[in-house]
């Protein structure tokens, strides 16, 4: 598998700036690419995206439970 399978779920540092409390775009859309690109090598969503709403499907949600043993670590 040429992504790694667990780095769209491992908690991202937020920015030092105590003026941002939100995660910069770039990292939404680098975090999007990944999560899009393991999608891809699965061939199976694990994501349900719409305009407004983003919730994870029953098959992500089988997923993270697989995986949140390595992420935990």
């Amino acid at each position: 598998m040429g992504v790694n399978a667990t780095e769209p779920f491992t908690p991202q540092p937020l920015p030092s700036s105590k003026s941002s409390t939100r995660p910069s775009l770039s990292l939404k859309s680098s975090i999007s690419r990944l999560i899009q690109s393991l999608e891809a090598e699965l061939g199976a969503s694990l994501l349900h995206r719409t305009t407004r709403v983003v919730k994870i499907t029953e098959l992500g949600a089988l997923y993270l439970e697989q995986i949140r043993p390595a992420i935990s670590a």
